[in-house]
């Protein structure tokens, strides 16, 4: 079905789903509305034109944005090799694909039969291994100037980002189309992902253009407040502070006590006696509550949850926020258009208009005043979905007695038990440690043995930045 308003024809798509949704795709601008089976027409009809204005500028952006033809790897095409121009010779080889730089062309030997697609797989592939070999000469220099370590690294087609990293594992993902950019730009994906660049803009911007938060508003606690301040500058005194406020506990099996409400614990590692996988798996299992299985994971009412997916109900639930699971419904389990149905408090109150076209159902809040929403999880993915991360078939959450202190960056809970063990203290580096600290808004408890203490405080220091502004206004003089 198609409807035409304003001279733009939009497509309508009718499925099995409970709100419309409205998309723009690239790159000509073509219009679809997703709608429930059940929505009228008129309905229909009367939200698209309510956002009309929305789609008509979204559309002229596609138009606007420069474009180039489609590359067909034949002879007097141009490409890129780390930012240098070549000229494309076409050499018909039915023996051997190879590929070649001479002077300023880009010698392509390949079938004459072969396909613009199976040119373009062979390209990207030699784009992988020019951009490997650059990769491995230029990373130890970055690991060198930042003072850390990338365990592993890999490449790959992107097109939204240039690199990406993981921390907990210290692995970085360089986009492939990096080996067509000047070199300049792999250093400063490279340094990016490495490096804290906060603290290294305010050395470039003028003074009054610097607003520092000094006072901090996340607790009202005088004695934590001032261990972060010591943490923060290193102070001498910190042992005798911790000591002094009970903060260090002897690891033991303690940690494993049943969670207190709006209480983290926080590790570096997730296997092991005291790693992530075996608290969230204990403390689960300490909740009195049924389990209900989905798959090879198992919830219960009751179970504290970070949201980790950001696309399905943005902009309202994003990635990170707090929850708990307060209802759970499995509904047809053998079948294959069975689901499973949550219901989740949230840690923030949302209005009728925020939840207005989402792919949720706003229930009544909590006695705690906090706003609870109910969702489905479906066990198959609908083959009409584009975005495979925005899945349905998702379960947008990770059960959360225990995460990551990388993961809780931006967090903060009112009690919080930090778990360092001899296996990880040489992972504990300065900004870790004042992160994990910094996310009790009362109570902190720090689980580690005397050793691994004393070892980490007279280690530990804040990183020096010369090097990185340095670097920096190399490339901007």
């Amino acid at each position: 079905m198609q409807i035409v308003i304003s001279g733009i024809p939009i497509d309508i798509q009718k499925k099995n789903i409970k709100n419309m949704h409205l998309y723009v795709k690239p790159p000509d601008g073509h219009v679809i509305i997703s709608a429930p089976v059940t929505m009228d027409d008129k309905a229909i009809e009367v939200y698209a034109r309510t956002n009309l204005s929305w789609v008509k500028k979204q559309i002229k952006r596609f138009q606007e944005q420069p474009r180039s033809s489609k590359r067909q790897y034949v002879s007097g095409e141009t490409l890129y090799v780390w930012g240098k121009q070549y000229f494309i010779k076409f050499v018909p080889d039915n023996k051997k694909n190879s590929f070649t730089l001479q002077g300023d062309q880009a010698i392509l030997s390949m079938s004459a039969e072969s396909t613009v697609k199976q040119r373009e797989n062979f390209m990207r592939e030699q784009f992988r291994t020019v951009l490997k070999q650059e990769i491995e000469h230029r990373l130890p220099k970055w690991e060198h100037i930042t003072d850390l370590h990338c365990e592993e690294w890999q490449t790959k087609y992107m097109v939204t980002r240039w690199g990406t990293c993981n921390t907990e594992k210290k692995k970085l993902w360089f986009n492939l189309q990096l080996a067509q950019k000047p070199i300049e730009c792999l250093d400063f994906v490279s340094s990016i992902r490495f490096g804290n660049w906060f603290s290294v803009a305010r050395k470039f911007v003028p003074e009054t253009s610097v607003f520092e938060l000094t006072i901090p508003y996340r607790s009202d606690d005088d004695n934590l407040k001032l261990l972060w301040e010591r943490v923060r500058n290193m102070d001498d005194t910190i042992l005798e502070l911790i000591a002094r406020q009970g903060y260090s506990i002897t690891l033991d099996a303690s940690i494993f006590d049943n969670a207190e409400d709006d209480e983290i614990i926080l590790c570096l590692n997730y296997d092991g006696l005291y790693g992530i996988n075996n608290i969230n798996r204990f403390l689960q299992e300490s909740n009195p509550n049924d389990a209900v299985k989905w798959g090879i994971q198992q919830y219960k009412i009751g179970d504290p949850i970070l949201f980790n997916e950001s696309d399905r109900f943005a902009p309202v639930i994003y990635n990170n926020m707090k929850g708990k699971i307060v209802g759970i419904e499995v509904v047809n389990p053998d079948n294959v258009a069975g689901y499973i149905q949550f219901d989740i408090e949230l840690t923030k109150v949302i209005n009728g208009m925020d939840a207005l076209m989402q792919d949720f159902e706003l229930l009544e809040n909590s006695q705690r005043g906090n706003s609870v929403i109910r969702f489905k999880v479906y066990k198959t993915r609908n083959t009409d979905e584009d975005d495979e991360r925005s899945s349905r078939a998702i379960v947008p959450f990770q059960v959360a007695y225990a995460v990551s202190i990388h993961k809780a960056q931006g967090l903060e809970f009112r009690s919080v038990k930090i778990v360092i063990t001899d296996e990880v203290d040489e992972l504990i580096t300065h900004n870790i440690f004042y992160t994990a600290i910094t996310r009790a808004q009362s109570r902190l408890r720090i689980y580690w043995t005397p050793e691994v203490e004393n070892k980490v405080l007279t280690r530990i220091k804040p990183r020096s930045i010369n090097k990185d502004v340095g670097l920096l206004r190399q490339y901007i003089r």
